[in-house]
Order: structure tokens, then C-alpha cells, then sequence
């Protein structure tokens, strides 16, 4: 019988990970994509 994975009852463990994040990945983060342009779905509308 297989058991099943273990999860964390919390999100604590990723402290550990988390370094201060440098200026590309905070800007990244921040960056909105621009709205994609779908015409097939006006279909819908």
C-alpha cells in the first residue's frame, strides 16, 4: 500500500528559501502584462 505524501500544515518552511529579493526580481513581480487581444472570443459576448 502506498502512502501519501506528507504536507506542511504550514507555509514556515519557505523562510528558509527566501533571501531579500534583488531590484529584477522585485520589478518583475511588480509588471503587469498588457491585456492579450482574443477577437475569437467576442463570440461570447
Amino acid at each position: 500500500m502506498c502512502e501519501p505524501e506528507q504536507t506542511a500544515d504550514s507555509w514556515v518552511w519557505l523562510d528558509a528559501l527566501v533571501e531579500p529579493f534583488d531590484e529584477d526580481f522585485a520589478s518583475a513581480v511588480a509588471e503587469k502584462p498588457k491585456e492579450q487581444e482574443r477577437p475569437a472570443l467576442d463570440f461570447f459576448e
